[in-house]
């Protein structure tokens, strides 16, 4: 988050047929606080490389104009 590393759990829903997460329904949850506002938001895996930045608002849409 922001260039520094945080806890946090991923989970999707699984289509029986492929095996993979169904398209659109990913969560990723932080398991620590966040500040407020427009954050950016990276994901690895720990066999992996990092994927692109995300946008993310914390909080509600006023925060993060």
């Amino acid at each position: 988050m922001d260039g520094q590393p945080v806890s946090a759990t991923l989970s999707c829903a699984v289509d029986p047929d492929t095996g993979f997460c169904t398209p659109g329904n990913l969560s990723i949850d932080v398991n620590q606080a966040v500040a407020l506002g427009l954050r950016l938001l990276q994901v690895q895996n720990p066999a992996g490389p990092l994927s692109n930045e995300m946008p993310i608002c914390v909080g509600n849409a006023g925060n993060c104009n």
